[in-house]
């Protein structure tokens, strides 16, 4: 197949970078973590990224990487299945985040089928791996239809097991090294009517707030610079919550950035809204300058810690049961 080396592993390994094309967009993906390196619409990359896989391998902020076994916050690293109690690899003491230690992220993903406008690329996650049961097979789907890109993740398990798998992507329409100033301009709009609560440790506490009269109702649209010194997201220095989705196929948030728009359309039942308040001042690629609240990223997953919360819809992927998780990225230009 026709990949480029990106760079290599540290056991050697070469790590390949495939691109997919169409009339108006150029796409991408890397093996290591099938990651998202590149998005341009139309000559303008919106997707940030680095330039060499060596540095995907430390990836600070995740920056475009397919995270699980589950993404986001897992409390204490530890949960209960079928009346077994499992401790996870704890990467964000105490919790478990993005799948432990060694996530899906870090690890060299193969690619099973490549076309000029789809690459499909599988992992195989062993039973034990960072604390999960059941051998899981996953698989992760780009494909391009006009200016829109789907991304479609499926997981098949030997054995009940739990799996949340999102793109941790951080766009910027203005471009990817536009900085905070255009992020600052974006509009956000999203229809969620409820959020997770958030213990002080950014866990869900398993209870669901009505946005309604707070500074998370983004319904009617809101300047996201006009948002980001509001003294409720204080505590995480900007966005960084879960909003509740209906679960069915549709538009769970539209961003808009002068003449383009992006909507995202999924049918998980939850997105990670986050406006980049960790991202460090680090060197990005094409010799971009990267820091906090340069990016955003809207993953659409499952709950987290949907596993310790029963008011939340379950995660479990049952034995021998294939789900498919499926958002896509609609681009639209408006002038």
């Amino acid at each position: 197949m026709n990949g480029k080396v990106f760079g290599y592993m540290p056991d050697g390994r070469p790590v390949h970078q495939y691109e997919i094309r169409n009339e108006r967009m150029v796409v991408r993906v890397a093996e290591l973590g099938a990651t998202l390196v590149s998005c341009a619409i139309d000559g303008r990359d919106v997707a940030l990224g680095y330039d060499t896989a060596e540095e995907y391998l430390n990836n600070v902020g995740n920056m475009g990487a397919t995270v699980g076994r589950y993404a986001n916050r897992i409390r204490n690293g530890r949960f209960t299945l079928n009346g077994r109690a499992y401790q996870l690899s704890c990467n964000r003491p105490p919790h478990c985040l993005h799948g432990g230690k060694i996530g899906f992220h870090q690890k060299l993903w193969r690619v099973v089928q490549y076309t000029p406008q789809l690459i499909i690329l599988k992992l195989h996650s062993p039973d034990g791996d960072q604390g999960f049961p059941g051998n899981l097979t996953v698989t992760a789907t780009y494909s391009l239809h006009g200016t829109a890109l789907f991304l479609t993740y499926t997981a098949i398990s030997d054995a009940d097991t739990i799996c949340s798998l999102a793109n941790h992507s951080y766009w910027n329409l203005a471009g990817h090294n536009a900085g905070h100033a255009a992020l600052c301009e974006h509009v956000f709009t999203l229809p969620s009517i409820a959020r997770c609560e958030l213990d002080g440790d950014t866990v869900p506490t398993g209870r669901l707030c009505p946005v309604a009269g707070t500074v998370f109702d983004l319904r009617s649209g809101v300047r996201l610079g006009d948002m980001l010194d509001n003294p409720a997201l204080k505590p995480t220095r900007g966005f960084d919550h879960p909003y509740a989705l209906s679960g069915k196929w549709g538009c769970a948030a539209a961003v808009h950035y002068w003449d383009t728009a992006m909507e995202i359309w999924t049918d998980a039942p939850c997105m990670q809204v986050y406006s980049g308040n960790g991202l460090p001042n680090i060197s990005g690629k094409c010799g971009a300058q990267y820091g906090p609240q340069v990016g955003f990223c809207l993953e659409t997953q499952q709950f987290p810690d949907a596993p310790n919360c029963a008011a939340f819809p379950s995660a479990v992927l049952h034995t021998g049961e294939t789900k498919a998780y499926r958002t896509e990225y609609r681009f639209i230009k408006e002038r």
